[in-house]
């Protein structure tokens, strides 16, 4: 295309170069793999074992995995070694968020109801 532009005596300039910095990361964010979306999550506090599963999927060079409901610290896990079973207090909707250990992140909104 830059030949043709200067064929027609309409030179184009190049577009800067991409710092140095922004090439080095080029690795993908995590992606939820559990909880699904458009899901309605439903827990008995009778039952110990009523959980919700927290899985992502991670980049190779990723080794851990921590989980937020909110701005609280759910837990951490290790990339590829199963779901965190996530137990939460409170009917209503949640932001969950995972961030490997290199500041990738990614984010969903579980709706929970816990019966009362």
């Amino acid at each position: 295309m830059r030949k043709l532009f200067r064929e027609a005596g309409m030179p184009r300039r190049l577009p800067p170069l991409l710092p140095s910095c922004a090439a080095e990361d080029s690795s993908e964010n995590p992606r939820l793999l559990s909880p699904m979306v458009h899901v309605t999550y439903r827990l008995d506090p009778a039952r110990s074992r009523d959980t919700i599963a927290l899985e992502a999927s991670a980049a190779a060079d990723v080794r851990t995995l921590f989980w937020f409901d909110g701005a609280s610290l759910i837990g951490k896990s290790s990339a590829g070694g199963g779901a965190l079973p996530w137990r939460p207090s409170s009917s209503g909707i949640h932001l969950l968020r995972v961030i490997d250990d290199h500041g990738r992140a990614a984010e969903r909104e579980v709706s929970v109801e816990v019966a009362l």
